[in-house]
């Protein structure tokens, strides 16, 4: 009996001296400091896709390679929990450097990512960046259409669908694989027609655009399926109109 009254005083006790401690923090009105939150963990560092003059005959877009992958990364991972594109230093990316490439004349360094690499035949992003320069010319989603598998063109097709929410991210989901699939639709449609492989010189069949991005597709025997993301401005459209581009304004 003894022994159970003097527990209970001693927790009469202790609580005493608890309520006593939170009484003297309330008093004591000063305030607890709380370390502040940098500005990039607050809110990620939007992708300027602002259009630029390049080197001659080129427009580039502002962003760089690890903004791009940043970016897209930030749209997968609200959607799948997990990120989709490796840093550029993982094995998933390579990349080689050509004299011209398909939107430039000048040496252009091309970034291939592969989401593994013990798979070849899954559908790849290219990058295009100037030789020597940060920004970027041009970005690819390419599906082998000779290997076809539903299973791979799903995958081609969300590729192309994070591709197109990363740089309109207002659009509404159902607006963005409406997109995708009209021009998935003229590819397939322009491989009875066309037999320039992608390179140099391409003109678009049908070209969405908005605010300087410019989305378009391209299939041709032998070559890859692609959606084509390209900087546009005023002149580039009214050239690509002259030349019998279908231009539609995205929403």
């Amino acid at each position: 009996m003894m022994g159970r009254a003097w527990t209970i005083g001693a927790l009469c006790l202790l609580t005493l001296l608890l309520l006593c401690a939170c009484g003297a923090q309330e008093d004591s009105g000063e305030p607890v400091d709380t370390p502040p939150a940098s500005e990039e963990a607050q809110a990620p560092k939007p992708l300027d896709t602002a259009v630029i003059q390049g080197r001659e005959g080129e427009l580039d877009f502002a962003f760089s390679l690890e903004d791009w992958i940043t970016a897209y990364n930030l749209q997968y991972r609200e959607d799948r929990g997990e990120d989709f594109l490796q840093p550029l230093e993982g094995e998933g990316w390579s990349s080689l450097t050509f004299p011209t490439a398909p939107h430039s004349q000048q040496a252009t360094v091309s970034y291939e990512f592969l989401a593994d690499v013990r798979m070849f035949n899954l559908p790849t992003m290219t990058v295009y960046v100037p030789q020597d320069g940060a920004c970027v010319q041009e970005i690819t989603v390419n599906f082998d259409d000779h290997d076809y598998a539903p299973v791979l063109y799903e995958f081609y097709q969300e590729m192309c669908f994070y591709t197109v929410k990363t740089l309109r991210p207002e659009m509404e989901a159902e607006q963005i694989r409406a997109v995708c699939q009209a021009l998935d639709d003229v590819a397939y449609g322009e491989l009875r027609l066309n037999k320039q492989r992608y390179g140099s010189e391409v003109v678009p069949v049908l070209l969405y655009h908005k605010d300087g991005i410019g989305f378009y597709s391209h299939f041709a025997l032998g070559d890859y399926v692609r959606l084509c993301v390209i900087p546009v401005t005023e002149e580039t459209l009214a050239d690509y109109a002259q030349q019998g581009t279908q231009l539609r304004e995205l929403p």
